[in-house]
């Protein structure tokens, strides 16, 4: 949960950097401002960082990134030149650019990469990127939608297929998954997502799951 929530809040951070500093000559990696992808091919560091640095610091969620946003922007950036070359970069970096859908939804997109999903989940391991006692937002409708959507993939996954239509019988389900999902994040903090599965985070878990329910039949 707490790995799609970043990956929505950052999706305008991704590619924050242009691929005119991006060039596929070999440079040492002794230089500081050079980062080098799989294939040898090398960009510009300071571009991308100061951009995603600026998205942090105009989100509604900044609190929660530690030292302005600049570990995290070093530590995402160095994951994805761990695993795709220049080129790839590059066109990913196009295709977010000439996206014809919002940018949360492109970045939900890609959270079903599993090279992302990594790279996210390496990042939000080390805690001098977060401040953990802080909550998220869901900022926007667009993200809220997204939300709703993974809510009840999540539900077709956790329940036999009659159990779930039974459930689409009785409740409206959008209306219950976005209760669940604004209600969860207005609860917990990013440490208490991760401990989702203690006693009293769960017994909260329950109980609004069961408001959610309850304010939304049919």
């Amino acid at each position: 949960m707490k790995k799609l929530l970043f990956l929505l809040l950052s999706g305008s951070l991704i590619f924050s950097c242009g691929s005119d500093n991006a060039n596929s000559q070999k440079i040492s990696q002794s230089t500081y401002n050079i980062v080098t992808f799989l294939d040898g091919g090398t960009m510009e560091k300071e571009p991308f960082i100061n951009a995603c640095m600026t998205s942090i610091v105009q989100g509604k969620n900044k609190d929660m990134y530690k030292n302005g946003g600049l570990d995290l922007c070093n530590c995402f950036l160095d994951k994805l030149t761990e695993r795709y070359t220049l080129s790839e970069f590059k066109e990913i970096d196009r295709a977010v650019r000439e996206r014809t859908e919002s940018l949360e939804k492109t970045a939900y997109n890609y959270y079903k990469n599993p090279n992302f999903l990594q790279a996210i989940e390496e990042c939000m391991e080390d805690p001098i990127n977060f401040n953990a006692d802080v909550k998220m937002e869901i900022s926007s409708k667009e993200m809220l939608d997204l939300h709703i959507l993974q809510c009840k993939d999540a539900l077709k996954s956790a329940l036999p297929f009659t159990e779930y239509n039974e459930l689409l019988e009785y409740v409206y389900i959008d209306e219950y998954c976005a209760c669940y999902m604004q209600k969860m994040t207005n609860e917990f903090t990013i440490k208490e997502m991760d401990n989702l599965e203690q006693r009293d985070n769960l017994i909260k878990l329950e109980k609004i799951q069961e408001d959610c329910i309850l304010d939304n039949l049919r």
